[in-house]
């Protein structure tokens, strides 16, 4: 025996997991007093009564007989000048009458505090007014910042009517240009008085004494009616009903004479009916030239102020998650906003925006509907608020999340976990506030606020590492840093991709000197310099074409839902609304999936992929003769020919990136170059001085290794066509026309995808699946290539960035980047996956991609040539926002080779969905998960469909997905038919959901298919082992053991099995924040036997071992006979021995291929 041969002899034990080792892919440079380094001990206040009373400012708010918040009861208050401010009010306008002649004519409004008319332009409503009034409602915002703060007690809201030619009328007399002249000196003025519905009739200038306020009611002169039979019909129609009463109207002589009018209609509170005269004569005062209708809700404010902020203690640590409780009641015609904020407004130069005080502006989010994790009643059976003897509100322990709709029921306790580093809202100030809006007479209540908030210091790792042969690759991004100056003035999170060396690849053993960080892809983009070495970035070959006023639907009174089908297909991202035949906006695309912003009473959604479009309307008033809608917006089509454009200012047009967006130019937005230069590196507004940090985000991203082609599963296939494995690999090695031959010398590349909305290619050096003929030890597993005779000359690659990709519907998010907008953001936050695939006549290498919580989209890249890539394809689909999937790349019956990933979060009343898509064309089969039934909907995929080939002919025939309404479906796939059944129907236990993709084993007797379960903290959740067998065409699907894991532990990330023991990692932590309570969070790494030795065996774990605090979040997998588990800040650790460059090995007979020679425990230095 060579000494070659006898140096690759290994022992082989049972498995016992005690050898460990510690390699730090992150940078921790300052201890904190915390439960790890990292995190910081929590921030919380107790309840809104915590803070002093100081500490607010509380708007249109009182305090009820029991000390809760309310809403002012007094609410709105109105005269023939405007609706006054004293509250903050939402406004809605609804366009009822005009008397013709008024079409090009435009209405809108000026925030008045002072009898001075205000400097600027008016907001406007309707512009134009156009001709199908009675249908038209438009609802704005008070505030002119949009944020609802108090106005003072002189402030309000003052209506302009503006005629084509430029002539302007108020609802404020002062402002209007004609004076009263009719009467004569010697008398101070004459009144007018306003007989409401009567036929108007003009009246002479008989002037009165305004003190006597006398009428000639015998000639009619100085009587005359109001609203004309249209507006009234339309009034009662609604059920808004009409007003009663009369109005005087007071004209002084030398005076300005008023041009509007307003009366409440008899039912309904929260409105006012106005109606303009659009003459600029006098005596002309029928007031029927333009009538509208004005509603409003009451909206009281509590708002923690700037100076009670809750910030972290210490220089170091920034928000991380936000848990927010609240406990609050919602009448009818009511609601309660919450919003949060961790920083504040800045300009283009990273300077702070002070208000008219010289306060700091937060920006604020809103806690959405999506948001609440757990609802509990405190709503007694008469609807009334239920309270314990001391007065705190007497909780129902159900959790009614899933039936809990706004106002149903009235008194409720909201919480919602918030992960504000995975929303990309990252400061050190943590401001909170309550928005109460109600209709007049409706009283909604806070009674109390709780808010707990975490934080982190530094690195943050959340994907899962990759491991090829001696190199560990791993992602992690960096929180800003107060210390440094420039980077927390513009406090942009900084991407991390790290190969780390594992072990010496001479003797395949592990040492300390082997162990080191051989390139930091983040730090090696920042230090280059992309003045003299450019950047290469791709985005898709596109033409663009706008349409205006397509024809969608003819909405009539009586029918809410509508559907439809746009011509041009695809449509760019942020370039859809929908307009009114008038041209008015009432929805629009606000890049957030496929739902569109919404106008009151009216709701929408498009498939911007397939054009297919739904319209909803709820109480969104209709006239008889019904509204024509239309759709104004930009299609795109990928030019074949070319498939790539390098991104430049020559290149990209200002429509690609929707900086032309349909109704005009936003002068706020950059212009092409400066947008253009940002994203290759440069600073803003057009500078020439390169930004310090160039690499996004590395998020969830895992990143994908691509190596000269090795020898996947299927070549094994019975059922393979022979003639596709000979063009893939010839055994003899004789055939040097095969894929694998003539790749075999590829380069390795890096691909990794970043929240700053690019697919990142890295230079990763040479690799040989063969032995090194310049090592003693055999290489069982490849090597990097050698330069030289010496190990320094392993040509592991520099970490350079190749070239990067944009998606085509990414291109116009990336201004939300530019800008920090608080708009949907350009995030390619998902895992890329590699596979080689015979499609149209032609073995090639291909990179799918889906988009995470960045958008909708699925890319396929052709990367056979890493140098020279190609765009094969782009598909969306509505369900595919927020899919972090990662692809799974496999071949079906008929050779075709498809890719399956999930859906993203799914419509309530939606199944969950499979995506199969066919790699050469792009087309997508949905396959439904429905098998539940209606239990099942509106259930969320987890991790990536576990995909099998049960029989070992070569193709993929069953597919196994978990979700988190606890079931584990399996597809079967047979002959283009999908089938799904439920593996755990007896066991599924509804609050246990499954939140990690399963592992799945094939033997004799069938699949063995393991997973565990997870949810709320408080709950206990176990791991199950079942066989799905088909014998004789039947199915059956046998629990063989299930284990109670500790109190509180649950399985969130994927399983892994290995060479007859299953592994999998189980946290307290409920959420992906690593400083979850203090980051004192619990966890464990257990390995199972996946099958018992016998009926009466006691289901235990082999190891049961405790892992570093805050960790369990990331899957563990295993490589050459280790197993690793990375931490929560880049930590990762390897149970094994110190030998490496095993034989692969799968030991039927239960034990293990993993050495431990030496039962010893070593760390790493930390690697800086």
């Amino acid at each position: 025996m060579s000494a070659k041969s006898k140096n690759a002899v290994i022992r082989r034990s049972r498995l016992i997991l005690v050898a460990v080792w510690s390699l730090l892919l992150s940078v921790q440079t300052h201890t904190v007093q915390a439960a790890i380094d990292g995190c910081s001990a929590p921030i919380s206040s107790s309840d809104y009564g915590g803070w002093s009373e100081g500490d607010f400012t509380l708007s249109n708010l009182v305090k009820n007989e029991s000390g809760h918040l309310v809403l002012d009861p007094a609410g709105i208050s109105w005269d023939q000048e405007g609706i006054a401010l004293d509250a903050v009010k939402d406004i809605s306008v609804t366009y009822v009458y005009q008397d013709g002649g008024l079409e090009n004519a435009r209405l809108g409004w000026l925030y008045d505090a002072s009898s001075d008319m205000p400097e600027g332009e008016p907001r406007w409503i309707f512009d134009p007014l156009g001709s199908s009034p009675g249908s038209e409602t438009q609802t704005f915002l008070t505030d002119p910042e949009g944020a609802a703060l108090p106005y003072g007690s002189n402030a309000r809201i003052v209506f302009v009517l503006e005629l084509a030619d430029g002539t302007r009328f108020y609802t404020r007399k002062a402002w209007n240009a004609v004076f009263e002249s009719r009467c004569d000196t010697k008398y101070d003025g004459f009144a007018k008085k306003i007989i409401l519905y009567k036929e108007f009739t003009y009246g002479g200038s008989i002037c009165r004494k305004a003190n006597e306020m006398q009428f000639d009611t015998v000639s009619g002169y100085d009587d005359q009616g109001w609203l004309n039979a249209a507006p009234r019909s339309w009034l009662q129609e609604k059920g808004y009903g009409i007003p009663q009463g009369d109005i005087n109207l007071k004209l002084i002589d030398g005076e300005k004479t008023p041009k509007a009018v307003m009366a409440a209609p008899d039912n309904t509170e929260n409105a006012v009916i106005l109606g303009f005269d659009a003459v600029n004569t006098n005596n002309a005062f029928d007031f029927n030239d333009l009538v509208f209708m004005v509603t409003f809700k009451t909206v009281g404010v509590i708002r923690l102020n700037n100076g009670a902020a809750m910030v972290p203690g210490g220089y170091h640590g920034f928000y991380t998650q936000l848990q927010f409780e609240a406990w609050d009641g919602m009448p009818a015609g009511s609601e309660v906003a919450y919003y949060y904020s961790v920083h504040y407004m800045t300009d283009q130069y990273a300077n702070f925006i002070l208000d008219a005080a010289g306060q700091q502006i937060p920006v604020w989010h809103e806690i959405e509907a999506s948001d609440w994790g757990e609802v509990h009643s405190f709503t007694a059976q008469d609807g009334t608020a239920r309270f314990t003897e001391d007065q705190k509100p007497d909780i129902d322990e159900t959790n009614i999340l899933e039936s809990w709709e706004r106002t149903s029921p009235t008194y409720t306790h909201r919480k919602a976990v918030i992960d504000l580093v995975g929303k990309a809202v990252i400061g050190r100030d943590l401001l909170w506030k309550a928005e109460l809006r109600g209709d007049r007479g409706t009283s909604p209540m806070v009674v109390d606020v709780k808010l707990s908030a975490l934080v982190s210091r530094e690195t943050v790792s959340r994907s899962v590492p990759v491991v090829q042969t001696n190199v560990v690759y791993s992602g992690s991004f960096d929180l800003p840093d107060p210390l440094d100056p420039e980077w927390f003035a513009d406090p942009e999170a900084r991407g991390h991709l790290k190969a780390v060396m594992i072990y010496d690849p001479e003797t395949a053993r592990a040492s300390e000197a082997a162990r080191s960080v051989i390139w930091d892809a983040g730090e090696k983009l920042s230090q280059r310099d992309i003045g003299t070495s450019p950047r290469t970035i791709y985005f898709p070959s596109m033409t663009e074409n706008s349409y205006a006023g397509e024809a969608l639907v003819t909405i009539q009174s009586g029918v809410t839902a509508y559907s439809g089908t746009l011509t041009h297909v695809p449509v760019l991202d942020g370039t859809f609304v929908v307009k009114t035949s008038e041209g008015t906006v009432v929805l629009s695309d606000g890049y957030t999936g496929n739902t569109l912003s919404e106008v009151s009473g009216m709701s929408g959604t498009i498939d911007l992929d397939s054009g297919e479009y739904t319209i909803q309307l709820d109480n969104y008033p209709v006239p008889d003769g019904g509204i024509q809608l239309s759709a104004d917006y930009k299609s795109y089509s990928v030019i074949s020919s070319s498939g790539l454009s390098v991104l430049g200012t020559d290149t990209v047009s200002d429509a690609l990136l929707n900086l032309a967006p349909s109704g005009g130019d936003d002068t706020s937005l950059p212009t092409n170059s400066e947008l253009v230069n940002w994203i290759l590196g440069y600073q803003k507004n057009g500078s020439t001085e390169q930004r310090p940090w160039l690499l996004g985000a590395v998020d969830h991203s895992a990143p994908a290794v691509m190596t000269p082609p090795g020898f996947p599963e299927w070549v094994f296939g019975s059922k393979v066509d022979n003639t596709m494995k000979a063009s893939f690999h010839d055994p003899a090695g004789e055939d040097t026309t095969t894929f694998r031959a003539a790749h075999e010398n590829r380069d390795v590349v890096v691909f990794v995808g970043a929240r700053d909305g690019m697919l990142h290619a890295f230079d990763g050096g040479r690799f040989n699946w063969g032995d090194n003929p310049k090592t003693i030890p055999i290489e069982h597993r490849g090597h990097f290539v050698w330069s030289g005779e010496t190990k320094e000359t392993a040509q592991y690659g520099t970490g350079s960035e190749l070239w990067a990709y944009i998606p085509g519907n990414l291109l116009g998010k990336m201004k939300n980047l530019y800008g920090k907008t608080g708009d949907s953001e350009a995030w390619l936050d998902a895992s890329p996956a590699l596979g080689d695939v015979y499609t149209n006549g032609a073995w090639r290498t291909v990179l799918i991609v889906c988009q995470g919580n960045g958008g909708h989209m699925v890319t396929c890249l052709d990367v056979t040539d890493p140098a020279d890539p190609a765009l094969l394809w782009e598909k969306g689909d509505p369900d595919l926002f927020n899919s972090r999937s990662s692809p799974v790349i496999g071949m079906i019956e008929n050779d075709q080779w498809v890719a399956f990933l999930l859906s993203g979060v799914t419509d309530p009343a939606d199944h969950p969905v499979i995506y199969m898509i066919d790699i050469a064309s792009g087309a997508i089969t949905r396959i439904p998960l429905d098998a539940a039934g209606e239990s099942g909907k509106g259930g969320v995929g987890s991790g990536q469909p576990a995909a099998v080939d049960s029989d070992g002919d070569g193709y993929v025939d069953r597919l196994y997905v978990g979700t988190d309404k606890g079931f584990m479906y399996r597809v079967a796939i047979d002959g283009g038919v999908f089938s799904d059944l439920i593996v755990n129907s007896s066991e599924r236990n509804a609050g246990e959901g499954i939140y990690g993709a399963p592992a799945v084993v094939t033997d004799d007797e069938g699949v063995r298919v393991f997973f565990g379960t997870g949810g709320d903290a408080s709950a206990t959740y176990h791991f199950y082992a079942y066989l799905d067998s088909k014998r004789g065409g039947t199915d059956s699907t046998t629990l063989e053991w299930s284990y109670a894991l500790p109190a509180g532990h649950g399985v969130y990330a994927s399983v892994f099995a290995a060479a007859g023991q299953v592994y999998f990692s189980t946290t307290t932590a409920v959420t992906e924040d690593p400083c979850e309570a203090g980051g004192a969070s619990e966890g464990n790494l257990y390995a199972f036997k996946q099958v018992l030795d016998g009926a009466n065996e006691t289901i235990a774990p082999l190891s049961e071992i405790p892992l570093p605090k805050g960790s369990g979040r990331v899957a563990p997998i295993v490589d050459d006979q280790h197993l690793y588990i990375k931490t929560a800040f880049g930590t990762l650790q390897s149970f094994g021995g110190t030998t490496y460059n095993n034989e692969a090995a799968g030991v039927a007979d239960g034990e293990i291929a993993v050495p431990v020679p030496e039962a010893t425990i070593r760390s790493w230095r930390e690697v800086r």
